[in-house]
């Protein structure tokens, strides 16, 4: 049996910090037994620095003081981020430096996140001036992932983290050319609608798309006619309504038909000389 997985899970303890005694969960208050610093202090002891006169944690060097060494704003505060009179506060940054600084290194909105607890809020904000990706020296391009120093980026790039990508990666995001679904050429961007060129299910050239109501272009001979003149075509489709990129007009099902029987008929001629 694994009795230290059953000790963790039916009588928890952790150290104490002040006295240095293992203790259970029910002997630390809850703000105390979920601190992730590890400095823990047990109720006992709680009471003991608070029947001294030092009731209060400067959490910047987790030294127990007495109220007059506080002012009435840090006492006001949660205790995760009380500093006494004595320290210039400093914060944890929740960028990759991890380290605590001071208010000058954050900005104003990243200061008020820095040093709490882990929040969905908090894990994205509360970072320094120094870890803010627009800020790094060399940000990092979402097209290549590689890190490239910032003249390598444009104003824009810089500023909205969603479209940080480099100047010469830039060029290679929208390709030159698309395939069009229908005719499957390759077609430059001013060959297409805004629509298709954005939406691959719906990729057609302005050529193959309906030039007017009524319309559709022939893949065979590239022309357009109104749809009576695909009656050929349509007569084996079940949907009767609408071109689905492999219309083709009349004269040139006529055309296909007549090499068919073409290929055919050279075929029983060479199977009768064959004999």
């Amino acid at each position: 049996m694994d009795w230290k997985a059953i000790e963790e899970e039916y009588t928890p303890s952790k150290r104490c910090i002040v006295c240095g005694f293992v203790c259970f969960k029910q002997e630390f208050a809850p703000s105390q037994w979920d601190r992730k610093d590890k400095l823990s202090c047990c109720m006992s002891c709680v009471e003991r620095k608070q029947d001294s006169g030092t009731p209060y944690e400067c959490m910047n060097w987790h030294l127990w003081k007495a109220e007059e060494a506080f002012n009435d704003v840090d006492l006001s505060y949660q205790r995760f981020r009380r500093v006494c009179k004595d320290c210039d506060e400093k914060r944890l940054c929740r960028g990759g430096c991890g380290r605590h600084l001071s208010k000058g290194s954050f900005t104003d909105k990243e200061w008020m996140e820095a040093g709490k607890p882990d929040t969905k809020k908090s894990s994205r904000q509360g970072k320094s001036k120094d870890c803010m990706r627009r800020n790094v020296e060399k940000p990092e391009c979402l097209k290549c992932h590689e890190k490239k120093p910032k003249d390598e980026l444009s104003k824009d790039a810089l500023e909205h983290s969603k479209r940080r990508v480099r100047k010469l990666c830039a060029s290679f995001v929208r390709p030159k050319v698309q395939e069009c679904s229908r005719c499957k050429e390759s077609k430059a961007e001013c060959e297409f609608t805004k629509y298709a060129w954005t939406h691959p299910n719906r990729r057609f050239c302005k050529g193959c798309a309906k030039i007017s109501t009524g319309q559709w272009r022939c893949i065979a001979c590239k022309d357009s006619f109104v749809r009576n003149m695909f009656s050929k075509w349509l007569a084996r489709r079940a949907d009767k309504t609408k071109a689905d990129g492999t219309q083709r007009c009349n004269a040139c099902m006529d055309e296909a038909e007549r090499s068919r029987q073409n290929v055919a008929a050279e075929a029983l001629a060479h199977i009768h000389k064959s004999r």
